[in-house]
């Protein structure tokens, strides 16, 4: 269970006592000994020993450069930068197959973009500890060697025409690369930004959307010139150079930068004056409440400590707001890596045939397409420093459930500016989410588990990329053998439905996430069935049970119907109700009063 700390810690259902734990028996057996080490290893994340105690005392670049915030997060764009050149791998896909099979449409070479997110995904997920409890210098090393070594091996894979070779090289370790590099590059850089958490990522992120845009100019270019090996071999120790480089500008924050667990409150909420006043009396304060000094605030309450959910990695990931906001962000990312990674063939399919010309050709489509996904990420995560994060993503996966509910309709009647349109936003929409969610992370489970808990989410895009992929190009080839042409618009909208329908549901799951600490310790009302927080404000549904019990006795002369009309009336009623701000802070402080109460008769009973 997490944990409710100010000078002493409180456990979330009000008790004190904080029970030994004690370890349990060692299992016989490899395999229960390997089942208990993989429960330790995500049950508690160790940190860092030997942090430095001020910023002063960091050195980076083998000790010649003061440490300052924004080398981090420089180094962090340029890393993802080189990261991002995974997405313009469809640039090989052509001469690979022609290569190797003598056929441009030989269709395999593609197989290997879906190993590369597969393992990405999956080493993010197993990495993720060990990234949190290394320092950053040795993680993103490790990931740039492995994305240079998948590079090698895809140059060996290319020359010799080894198509195993190339789903090895560039699908298996490029794609362990990545999933190290991309977490620990974006973990660093949320430590270091307390404050504006959703920019930094979302600025560290917005350069591998970048990388995408710009590798697919230069992957073009350096095939014409160097051919597929020395392609592969060059970009090689192109990023060997960059990464290195930049991987020995990488460090934590030193110690007292950032809270150790998710703040309750901040520090500019203060208490009514009523508020003030119960306090005052029950802590043997004799204060006047209408001098402005004097003001109690919730960080004097707590003896000027801020009250803090210490959770535990194991917590985080048992947690049902975990995997509420987990669906919720594969349902924000399906529509970009399934409907508009197929952009450039749609457009050529639905707006380049039947003697049809598109006012803009596919690749420029696609280029614009890559601005917005760069855009989202940066600009949505500094909204979401301002809006919350979890109203700045409801926002996008609304905005995307409008947008696929309309490009039906462009795509039907062929309106090639307005079907541009909606895929843009939604784009804008599909990389928001991931600009965002590193800071949502940190704000949920606290900044020592962000590395541990980004690495599972990335699953969910390895998830909707090869799922959500093989199911769409299952459904088009199904539709294109029975007859339909590949201009059909019916193509196209069957898939968008089921994609609208996964989409909805991310959206009605990520109502019910508690994406702050006070959404989870907020007391629940007699006789609750359900409380959500929508765009700020506290809905709830109550049952609501008449006092009118129907098997008390009843006199003679009371007549039946009145009996009837009683018995009908017992049967409980539901009560749905929204919170005014009055009554949510209202209840608010009368919770943080009790805590404040039991905290200081522990700390007299001790």
């Amino acid at each position: 269970m997490p944990s409710f700390s100010s000078k002493n810690e409180v456990g979330l259902d009000g008790s004190f006592a904080q029970l030994p734990v004690s370890e349990p028996p060692e299992p016989t057996g490899r395999t229960k000994k390997i089942l208990r080490r993989v429960l330790r290893y995500y049950s508690k994340v160790e940190t860092p020993k030997n942090l430095p105690r001020s910023i002063d005392d960091i050195r980076l670049f083998f000790g010649l450069v003061k440490c300052r915030p924004w080398i981090i997060i420089v180094s962090g764009i340029i890393a993802q930068f080189l990261y991002g050149s995974l997405y313009s791998w469809s640039i090989f896909n052509d001469p690979i197959n022609e290569r190797i099979y003598g056929n441009a449409d030989a269709n395999m070479a593609q197989i290997t973009f879906y190993i590369a997110l597969g393992f990405m995904g999956t080493t993010a997920a197993a990495a993720g500890p060990w990234i949190e409890s290394h320092h950053p210098r040795i993680t993103t090393l490790i990931g740039c060697l492995l994305f240079f070594s998948g590079h090698l091996l895809s140059g060996l894979a290319t020359y010799f025409n080894r198509i195993g070779l190339l789903y090895f090289g560039y699908g298996v370790v490029s794609g362990m690369g990545l999933g190290i590099g991309y977490v620990s590059t974006i973990d660093v850089v949320t430590k270091w930004f307390p404050k504006t958490r959703g920019l930094a990522s979302g600025i560290a992120v917005a350069g591998f959307g970048a990388g995408s845009t710009a590798f697919s100019s230069i992957d073009r270019e350096l095939i014409e010139k160097f051919g597929l090996p020395g392609t592969f071999f060059f970009l090689g120790m192109i990023m060997l150079v960059v990464q290195a480089t930049s991987s020995q500008f990488m460090s934590f924050p030193p110690i007292g930068w950032n809270t150790n667990g998710v703040v309750v409150v901040g520090h500019n909420e203060t208490l009514t004056a009523r508020g003030r006043e119960n306090i005052g009396q029950v802590l043997g304060h004799n204060r006047d409440i209408h001098q402005p000094e004097q003001t109690t605030t919730y960080l004097q309450l707590f003896d000027n400590e801020r009250p803090v959910i210490n959770i535990t990695l194991a917590s985080a990931l048992g947690s049902r707001d975990f995997w509420l906001l987990y669906f919720g962000f594969l349902a924000n990312e399906l529509m970009g890596v399934v409907f508009i990674s197929n952009l450039a063939t749609m457009i050529q399919a639905l707006f380049n045939s039947n003697g049809r010309t598109s006012e803009l050709t596919p690749t420029t489509v696609v280029t614009i397409e890559a601005a917005f996904n760069m855009g989202g990420r940066m600009i949505m995560g500094f909204f979401s420093d301002r809006l919350g994060r979890k109203t700045a993503f409801l926002t996008l996966i609304g905005v995307q459930i409008i947008i696929i509910s309309l490009i039906p309709h462009s795509i039907l009647n062929r309106v090639f500016w307005e079907f541009c349109a909606f895929v843009w936003i939604a784009t804008w929409c599909y990389g928001g989410g991931f600009g965002m969610i590193p800071a949502f992370l940190a704000d949920m489970f606290g900044v020592n588990n962000t590395s541990s808990c980004h690495g599972i989410f990335l699953t969910a895009w390895s998830l909707g990329a090869i799922g959500g992929g093989l199911l769409y190009n299952g459904i088009t080839r199904r539709l294109t053998n029975s007859g339909r042409k590949s201009s059909d618009p019916y193509i196209y909208n069957v898939n968008l439905y089921w994609i609208l329908g996964i989409v909805v549901l991310g959206f009605v799951l990520t109502l019910f996430v508690r994406a702050t600490a006070r959404d989870r310790l907020f007391p629940a009302a007699p006789g609750q069935i359900m409380r959500i927080r929508i765009f700020g404000r506290i809905f709830r549904l109550t049952r609501v049970v008449n006092s009118i019990d129907p098997h008390r006795p009843t006199a003679p002369h009371v007549d039946m119907s009145m009996q009837e009309s009683n018995k009908k009336r017992w049967f409980p009623k539901l009560k749905f109700e929204m919170l005014s701000s009055e009554q949510e802070q209202s209840l608010w402080e009368e919770y943080l009063l009790l805590r404040a109460i039991q905290s200081r008769l522990r700390g007299n009973m001790v």
